[in-house]
Parts: C-alpha cells; structure tokens; sequence
C-alpha cells in the first residue's frame, strides 16, 4: 500500500502559507499547523504570538525592549548596556573617562549604571567630596609627643623640633583600629585603614553591602546576590547554571521527563525556564507532578512553598535571601568594641558605650532621637545634644508635664462661629447661616438662592431667613397652597352671586338670571350653547353639556379624552376631534386590520440609515444601529450611522509609556505625557538635572529620579 499525499494533491483543509499555516503528511493521514511565531489549529485561522506578552522571548532581562512583530519579535538592549536585544553586555560607564566629577570619588560600575562613593579620608554624598580632618575629629593615632598635621585625604604623625620620638611600630601593640580593618605603623603613631569590603574611619568600619542598590557587584542579570562580611556571592537563579558571574540558560528539554514534563509531551525551552504541553491526539497539562519541597534548602526556620519546577522560601521575620541565609541584625556581623553595646535598627546600626566609658576616639555619638532611645512623651519633640537629648513641649502644650492649652478659653474665633479645643491646637467653625475660616464670619444672604415656596415671602435675618406665605395661601412658607375662600365661605359674595376660587383669592359672578352692578336685576336666561341640550322648564330652561363636552351648558368645553391615554399604548396615538376622540397608528407601526403591528424598518429597504458597517436592530416603533466588530463610530454622527475601522488608540499595539495619555487624532495618535516624562510614546524621563535645567539651589545637589528630581543640601547647609 502507498500512502497518499493529502499535502501535494490538494485534498487537506489546511490553511496555506498565506494565512500562515501549513500541512504535514503523515503515514495515513495529514496534520494541520501553523507557522512558527503563529498558534492555532491550522485549518480555521493562524494567529501571530505576541511572544513579548507570553514571555516567550528570550530578549535579554525578561523580555525587557521586546517588541511584537508579525510571526516573530525585536529585541532591544536596556539603557546602560550594549548589544543585540538578545545578549547584552553591561556598559562600564567608569573605563572611560571617569563619569563622578569630584577628583577624591571612586567610580563604582554596576548592572546598567554606576555610582560615585568617596575615597578614604574623605567624606560626602559621592558627587561631592570634603577632607575629613583626622586631627580634629579625634580619628588620628599619633603618640605624644609627635604632632598630627592634617593632609589631603590622610593625616601624618611629625616630631616636633626639640624632641625625641621614637620610633615605636604601635601595630604589634593592641591599637584602636577595628577587627576589619589594616593598622599602617607611621614614623611615630600609626593609621588604620578599613579593609576591603568594609568602609568607614578605621576606627570603624561598616561592611559594604554590595548587593543593594547601587550595586558595586558583578553579579549576573540572571543571578541572586548574597551580601557576606566584606564580600558578596553571586548565584544563578533557578533555571540558569554557571558562577554566577556569568550565567547561561539551562535546556530543561534535554531531559524533559527528569524536569517534570509528561513522556508524550512536547518540551519547549524558554528563558529560565520551560514549558510542557499535549501534542495533538492527546490532552491533559502536559507535566508529572514534582513536589520540588521533598529536597528542602530554606534555612533558618523558613517556610518551603512548592511551585512549578520550583519553589519559594518564606524567611521569618529577621532574614532574608533566596533560602533565608542572610540575617538582618547588622550586629550579627559588625563590633562596636569591648566597651560598647550594639543596638541593631533593621538597616543600620549605632554603637552605644556602657556605663563609664565615652567614644571619644571614633567621633560617634548616639542620636537617642532617631534610635528611639529617648523617654520623650506624645506631647513632646525630642532634641539629640551632644551625649544626650532633651524635651520640649510640642506647639499647643505647655507646663512641666506638657499638658493641652486650652485655646478657646481666650475666645480667638468670631462671635458668630464655635471654637473646639482640640490635642494640641483649636479649629473655628461658623455658625449655620455663616460663611467663613471661623477667625471673620459673614452672614449668608439664603433669599438669593429663593429657598420659600415661589407663593410665600423670603426675609433674610441674621444667621437664618423667614419664609411666610403670600395673602390668600396657607402652610409654613416653604410648602404653600392656595386657600379655597368659596368653600371656607371665606368670600363676601350674595345669594344672587357665584363664587370662583382662584390661585391666592377669589371672584364673585352673577348667577344665571340675574346682572347688574350688585347682581339684584333679573335678566333673560342665556341661550344653550350649540354643543348643548335645552330642556324646557317651566318659566325657564335647563342646558346640559352634550357627551364628551364639559360645562354648564352655556358654555361647553371639548373634553380631551386623549389625556386619559385610551389608546393602545405604545403602538396607537392618540388624537382628540370635537366630542370624541381617535386612535391612530404611533410612527413605526401600521394598521392590518384594526391592530396596529411594528414595522420592522431593518427588513424593509430604505426605512433604516444604518451605516453598511453596523448592524441593524428592530425594537417595538423604531429601530437602533450598532457599529459591527472592528468598527467604531466616528464623529458626531448618531450610533452606527458613520463606522470606521478601529485605529490609533484602540489599536492593542498603540502604548504611551509611563501613565501616558493616549489622545486619538485622524490617521494617527498623540501621547500627552505626565510631568517629568518626554517622546513620542513618553518613553523617555526628562534629566530636570542637566545645565541650564537645574532647578536646585547652587548651595545644593540635584538627583534626576524616575519622573522627576529632588535637591539635597551640601554638607554645610
């Protein structure tokens, strides 16, 4: 038997190269799939994987610069690295000209950037660097009798003329130079400089954390780093192999079934990581369960929670790092000296000298304030002093125990407001019918905004207003209602008059019969009017209204029955003729027979102006147009009369960066761009810092940050 070829006699039903599929013969049979960079089944539709969204591609840094084209992606390196999107190599912005301005900084290259830290025997903020004088600040070892003399970065120990210093090496004696640093002997005296890894004096040294930022490591992208005493360990991170210094990514599929993937499975390789899924024919999530908690590596009393092909540590309180090995209190890995105790502040730390003992020779003093060491109370703001802090009472206290002031009993608001002593201060607060801060209060005039009733009187009145109906109206002056004087016989009219009740008063009218000044002469009866019945009488004559007429058969009035909606609603309207009324067809329907039915407009051609873009909806009399998938309304035009094909900021491709507003234009799109941001898409953060730009004092140092800047005082402002 010779199996056929569906593929190359045309008798698949798979998409072709065009709509980005293809066919696949097999022993049999025939498979249908997509193009690479496509997903689908290959017969109905292909459709382009967005791999920067599904993180599939292996652009350097998750993807980070990744950029969707048709069928595949474009990577792009990050700033402050070099490459081709794919593998980037950091930038080190400190082998060329040095970027730190000052002369006595060291630049300190790291992962896309680089920071200025200044040298031994200087101090600052790395930008800008002054001289510590040894000899003042007590950091110098000279021995008596040699003097100190302060020099650029250091100090130097000189025998004074006259006298004999002999030349002793202090460093084989016990020195004040800290555990972690290096004691120099000196023609007389000696110095202490801290060891690598460690910054400060000498006297003291603090260890570098090398792994926060701005990191002076040279840890891999792909690599976790562990700060240690004066050094620092570089890790690959799960999914990646190598010293951590460099690290490649590892193939999971070369062992699909080791990694947890299903024999049957198709393995596809992804940065760091991989993924599994059920090839046609089969179906499931495509792995084997692995509880990757059996091997536990969390330390220090961690919590180990399983993932896929991974896991994750939950350190307890005081730890931190990919296993929870690294601990927080700084004292754990820092001296303060023998006479001294170390007080650990998560971040930092401060060395306290025990009873009888002074740290006169490192210069450093504790700021009870800041340490929270002081016994200050809520009332009360706590200033550090050299070796010690005092207590002040806070604005709005005073006495010996800084108690409450009581603000109010001096009367500082407005006769017209109410003051409320309140913890540490008073508000003021205007009265009702006041307007004001408390402090200066006016009287609002509420007869301008008309509160009464439109029949009642407003009268404005201090803090307040009167409402008070008009003559001929009854009520409380916001709800006022016409007084019927005819039925309260209120009215002064006679026997031969009629009373009429009117909005606010009343009319007296002669009766039939009867005219006249004061209505006492008899008159002739009037005759009916012409949509009257006249029944005769005795020496008179009644007139009764005829059917759908209203009156008193003198005068008639067409009654609108129309008011009373007797009509079939909705589908009938209905119009009011002389004694009677008439029901015909509401726009939107017809008669057939004697009902009135819908129209349906969207069937009958020409009775509907939807768009050939929308879609047309019948409802009961009329009809609605809705703008079809794909396609928006344009303009001011009514729903689904003017579609036009989705573009510019509908697009799912159109994205204005960092909070950007996407603003639609024809043809195309602007982005408005949040303050401190620029580009086209306000992917660029304006440097506020640059020349000519700086809106810093020129007593302080400006720092360009994500978005915006902030200014910091140079040491002595």
């Amino acid at each position: 038997h010779t199996d056929i070829d569906e593929c190359q006699n045309g008798s698949s039903n798979c998409l072709d190269a065009s709509m980005n599929g293809y066919c696949a013969n097999t022993n049999g049979s025939f498979t249908c799939l997509c193009a690479s960079g496509y997903s689908g089944d290959g017969v109905v539709s292909c459709t382009d994987i967005n791999e920067c969204a599904v993180g599939t591609a292996n652009c350097f840094n998750n993807s980070a610069g990744c950029t969707n084209t048709a069928g595949s992606f474009h990577c792009t390196c990050p700033q402050g690295y070099t490459g081709d999107g794919v593998n980037c190599q950091n930038i080190d912005e400190c082998s060329t000209l040095s970027p730190c301005l000052d002369a006595n900084a060291d630049c300190i290259d790291s992962d896309g950037g680089f920071h200025c830290r200044c040298k031994a025997g200087f101090t600052g903020d790395g930008l800008t660097c002054k001289d510590v004088n040894e000899c003042n600040s007590g950091l110098a070892t000279c021995t008596a009798p040699s003097e100190c003399r302060d020099t650029e970065g250091s100090f130097e120990c000189v025998c004074p003329p006259g006298s004999t210093c002999n030349p002793v090496n202090e460093c084989l004696t016990p020195t004040t130079c800290h555990a972690n640093a290096n004691c120099t002997d000196l023609a007389s005296g000696y110095k202490c400089t801290c060891n690598p890894g460690f910054i400060g004096t000498g006297v003291t040294c603090f260890d570098i954390d090398e792994c926060s930022p701005p990191a002076s490591n040279d840890c891999h992208t792909k690599a976790t780093c562990t700060n240690t005493p004066g050094s620092f360990n570089c890790t690959c991170i799960n999914g990646y192999r190598g010293d951590g210094v460099s690290c490649t990514d590892i193939n999971e599929c070369s062992d699909k079934v080791a990694n947890g993937c299903d024999p049957n499975s198709v393995c596809q390789n992804l940065p760091g990581t991989f993924s599994c899924s059920c090839p046609v024919g089969y179906t499931g999530n495509g792995t084997v369960y692995i509880d990757d908690c059996v091997v536990n590596f969390c330390v220090n009393g961690s919590t180990c929670v399983d993932g896929f092909n991974n896991y994750t540590c939950v350190c307890p309180p005081g730890f931190k790092g990919r296993h929870c090995e690294t601990a927080l209190d700084l004292c754990l890995v820092n001296s303060c000296g023998a006479n001294a105790e170390c007080i650990n502040l998560n971040t930092s730390f401060v060395c306290k000298c025990v009873d009888g003992f002074a740290n006169s020779s490192s210069g450093i003093y504790i700021n009870e304030c800041a340490a929270s060491l002081d016994n200050c109370t809520a009332t009360e703001d706590c200033t550090n002093i050299q070796g010690g802090f005092v207590c002040t009472c806070k604005q709005g206290f005073a006495g010996p125990n800084c108690t409450n002031i009581n603000e109010c009993a001096s009367v500082p608001c407005n006769s017209s407001a109410t003051c409320m002593d309140t913890v540490g201060s008073f508000t003021c607060s205007c009265f009702q019918g006041f307007t004001g801060d408390g402090f200066v209060c006016t009287d609002i005039n509420e007869c301008t905004v008309s509160p009464c009733d439109t029949r009642a009187a407003c009268t404005n009145v201090a803090g307040s207003f009167l409402c008070d109906c008009k003559p001929g109206f009854t009520g409380d002056g916001f709800t006022c209602s016409d007084i019927n004087e005819c039925a309260a016989n209120l009215d002064n009219c006679t026997a031969t008059e009629d009373c009429t009740n009117i909005q606010g008063g009343f009319v007296c009218t002669c009766k039939q019969g009867f005219g006249g000044s004061n209505c006492t002469m008899q008159t002739e009866l009037p005759p009916c009017h012409s949509a009257a019945t006249c029944q005769d009488n005795v020496g008179s004559h009644t007139c009764t209204c005829n059917p759908g007429y209203t009156g008193d058969g003198v005068i008639c009035t067409d009654i609108n029955e129309c008011l009373n909606n007797p009509c079939q609603v909705g589908s009938e309207k209905c119009i009011n003729v002389p004694g009677s009324f008439q029901c015909n067809c509401a726009t939107g329907f017809s008669k057939v027979g004697s009902t009135c039915v819908d129209i349906n407009e969207c069937a009958v051609s020409g009775m509907n102006n939807c768009h050939d873009n929308a879609t047309c909806q019948n409802i009961q009399g009329s009809y609605t147009c809705t703008c079809k998938c794909g396609f928006s309304d344009f303009g001011s035009a009514p729903q689904g009369r003017d579609c036009v094909q989705n573009t510019n900021c509908i697009g799912i491709n159109v994205v204005c960066h960092n909070n950007g507003e996407c603003v639609n234009t024809p043809g195309g799109f602007n982005c408005t761009c949040k303050p401190g941001f620029t580009g086209a898409t306000c992917q660029d953060d304006i440097n506020e810092c640059l020349p000519g730009q700086n809106p810093c004092s020129a007593q302080a140092t400006c720092h360009n940050t994500n978005g915006s800047f902030t200014c910091t005082c140079n040491i002595g402002y």
